[in-house]
């Protein structure tokens, strides 16, 4: 059986390429969190996603201004990833309080402002442990990246 695989060169290339698909045309890239209870795999389709977003108070999608950074891993892979880390807060809180338990976090890129707006989804980040929003002050960061590899 044959394996497939990209020289480092052509990896560099596809983050190239991938970079301006996420920089240009107006694009728009969105974090965005997921409940804990929603349990994400290769099957999962975007709506999926959408359906399962945090709703707690304060949250709001965080737009991540451009992916502009690449940086060689190891040997063997090139790592695209934003400058600015995908920040979300809770609070301030309402009456009664609406908490949320994160899993981890999706990103959509925004191809259309619409309305509706159109999107493509982008890549998911599990978190090691799941984050907790339910006192004023609770927050989580998210390192936006997207490998490329050999």
């Amino acid at each position: 059986m044959a394996i497939s695989f990209l020289p480092k060169e052509g990896a560099y290339t596809k983050a190239l390429q991938r970079q301006a698909y996420y920089n240009g045309g107006g694009r728009v890239i969105l974090a965005c969190l997921y409940k804990q209870s929603f349990r994400p795999s290769p099957a999962n389709v975007m709506a999926d996603y959408i359906a399962n977003e945090c709703t707690f108070d304060g949250y709001a999608r965080h737009t991540i201004p451009s992916m502009d950074a690449i940086a060689l891993l190891g040997t063997t892979a090139w790592l695209l990833f934003a400058s600015e880390l995908a920040l979300f807060i809770y609070g301030p809180a309402t009456v009664p309080p609406v908490t949320d338990t994160a899993g981890g976090v999706f990103i959509l890129v925004q191809t259309a402002a619409g309305p509706p707006a159109v999107y493509d989804m982008g890549p998911v980040f599990p978190f090691d442990a799941p984050v907790s929003f339910s006192q004023v002050g609770d927050t989580a960061t998210q390192l936006v990246s997207e490998p490329e590899t050999n």
